[in-house]
C-alpha cells in the first residue's frame, strides 16, 4: 500500500513538473513573440525615418545641383568661404542588403607626392578640385583646393613644366578662390611667361588682386596687362581703377578716356561692362565715371550730367569731374550752370585741364565777351587748348566789330591746327572772314 502511494506520488510530482515545463515554453514562446513584436516595430519606425531623410537628401541634392549651375554663370564675389554642408545621415541597413560604398569625400584624397614631375597629373588634379569646390564650396572642398593650388605654386618653383597651362589653371583657381593675394601671384606668372588668358579673365583677376592693396607689383601687372591685350576696354577700366585707389586722379581720367574712346562706337556694350565687370558696381568711382562719359558719347547729355552731379557731391574737389559737367551742360545750352561748374573746377584745381577754356565758351555763349576774351587769354598763356582758344578769340573779336583782330587770331588759330576750319565754316561770325579768303 505505501509503495501504491508512493507510485501516485510520483507520477503527481511528474505530472506537475510536465506542466510547469510546458507553461515555460509557453512564457519563453510569448516573450520571443512579444520581443519580435518590438524589434520589428522599432525597424518599421526606423525603416520610415530613413525614407523620410532620404528625400530630404535628394531635395538638398537637387538644390546643390542648382546653385552649382547658378555658382559656374554667377562667381560668388564675397572673400569669405561657404558654410560646410550639413553631412548626410548614415544609412540603415538591414541584414540582407548588400554593404554600401562609402560616399566620395575629396578631402580623404593625397596631397600630390613632392617629388612628382608629372604636369598633367597635376593639372588634372587642379581640375578635380575645382570641379568640387565648385559643386559644393564649403570649407572642406576649400582646403583641399587650396592644397591643390600650393602643389602648383611648388611646382612651378622646383620645376620646368609646361607653364603656360599651369598658369591658366592656377590662376583660374585662385580667382575661384576668390584669394587676392594668390590671384596676383598667378597672374604675375600669367602675364611674364605670356600664357594665354583671355581679357576677360585677366579683369577679373585683376579686379580681385586690387583687393589685396595698391602698389608696385599691381602697377606692373597693370601695365603688361594693357600691353598683352593691346588696350583692350576691359583691362584699361581696370587701370583707371587702380590709379584712382591709389589717389593718381589724372592718371586714372586719363584711363577712363582711352577706355570711352576704345567704346566710342559701341557706347551702349561699353555702358553695360560698366555696370557689369568688376569693379562693375555702378558706385565705384572708376566705373562710374565711365557711366558718365558714354552716356555723354552715346548722346545722352542730360544723363551723363544727373552722373556728373552725383560724382562731385561726393567728392567736390573733383576738378576734372567739374569740367566735365559744364561740357555736358554746354551741350544742353544750360550756359549759366556751365559757367559755374568750369568755375568749380577752377577753384578745385587752378591749372585744371581745358577748364579754362571751356569757362570762355560759357561767356561766350552767354555773351560775356570781355570775361570770354580774358578766359581765351589765360588758356593761351597756359598752353591749355590754345589752338581753340585763339579761335574763341576771333570769334569774339568779330562779334565785337574788330574784324581785323579777329582775322589775325584765326590765321593763328589755323597755323596751329588746320582742322578748325571745319569749325570755323559753321560759326556765322566768321563767315565774312572765311569768304574774303575764297
Amino acid at each position: 500500500m505505501s509503495r501504491g502511494l508512493r507510485q501516485s506520488a510520483g507520477s503527481a510530482s511528474a505530472d506537475v513538473r510536465g506542466r510547469v515545463a510546458i507553461a515555460l515554453s509557453c512564457a519563453t514562446v510569448a516573450l520571443a513573440l512579444l520581443a519580435y513584436s518590438v524589434v520589428s516595430y522599432r525597424q518599421s519606425r526606423m525603416l520610415a525615418q530613413r525614407v523620410r531623410e532620404l528625400e530630404s537628401e535628394l531635395a538638398r541634392a537637387r538644390n546643390i545641383d542648382a546653385e552649382a549651375r547658378n555658382t559656374d554663370a554667377h562667381p560668388q564675389d564675397s572673400l569669405a568661404p561657404a558654410e560646410p554642408s550639413e553631412p548626410a545621415p548614415p544609412r540603415l541597413q538591414s541584414a540582407g542588403d548588400p554593404p554600401a560604398p562609402p560616399p566620395p569625400d575629396p578631402v580623404q584624397l593625397q596631397p600630390l607626392d613632392a617629388s612628382a614631375e608629372d604636369t598633367a597629373a597635376l593639372l588634372a588634379e587642379l581640375k578635380q578640385a575645382r570641379e568640387a569646390f565648385q559643386q559644393q564650396p564649403g570649407s572642406a572642398a576649400r582646403d583641399f583646393l587650396l592644397r591643390r593650388v600650393a602643389d602648383a605654386d611648388a611646382a612651378y618653383v622646383r620645376l620646368d613644366p609646361d607653364r603656360s597651362s599651369l598658369n591658366e589653371a592656377a590662376l583660374e583657381s585662385a580667382v575661384s578662390l576668390r584669394e587676392p593675394q594668390t590671384s596676383l601671384t598667378w597672374l604675375e606668372r600669367t602675364l611674364a611667361d605670356g600664357s594665354t588668358a583671355d581679357a576677360a579673365r585677366l579683369a577679373e583677376a585683376l579686379t580681385l588682386a586690387m583687393k589685396a592693396g595698391a602698389g608696385a607689383r599691381l602697377d606692373a601687372a597693370i601695365a603688361l596687362a594693357v600691353e598683352r591685350t593691346e588696350g583692350d576696354a576691359r583691362i584699361l577700366l581696370c587701370r583707371a581703377a587702380i590709379h584712382w585707389d591709389a589717389a593718381r586722379s589724372t592718371q586714372a581720367y586719363a584711363s577712363l578716356s582711352d577706355c570711352a574712346s576704345a567704346l566710342a562706337e559701341t557706347p551702349r556694350a561699353g555702358l553695360d561692362m560698366a555696370l557689369s565687370i568688376a569693379p562693375g558696381d555702378p558706385r565705384h568711382p572708376a566705373a562710374r565715371r565711365l557711366l558718365a562719359m558714354l552716356l555723354h558719347i552715346d548722346g545722352r547729355p542730360a544723363e551723363a550730367a544727373a552722373v556728373w552731379k552725383e560724382v562731385v557731391k561726393v567728392k567736390p574737389y573733383d576738378a576734372i569731374g567739374f569740367d566735365c559737367l559744364g561740357t555736358a551742360l554746354l551741350d544742353l545750352r544750360e550756359d549759366a550752370a556751365a559757367k559755374e561748374a568750369f568755375q568749380s573746377a577752377l577753384e578745385a584745381d587752378p591749372p585744371a585741364p581745358d577748364s579754362r577754356f571751356h569757362l570762355g565758351v560759357a561767356e561766350a555763349n552767354l555773351d560775356h565777351l570781355d570775361a570770354a576774351l580774358a578766359a581765351f587769354d589765360e588758356a593761351v598763356r597756359e598752353n591749355s587748348r590754345p589752338a581753340a582758344s585763339r579761335l574763341g578769340r576771333a570769334v569774339c573779336f568779330a562779334r565785337l566789330g574788330r574784324m581785323a583782330e579777329a582775322e589775325q587770331e584765326l590765321t593763328r588759330a589755323l597755323a596751329l591746327d588746320a582742322a578748325l576750319m571745319d569749325v570755323a565754316a559753321e560759326i556765322p561770325a566768321l563767315s565774312g572772314i572765311l569768304e574774303g579768303r575764297e
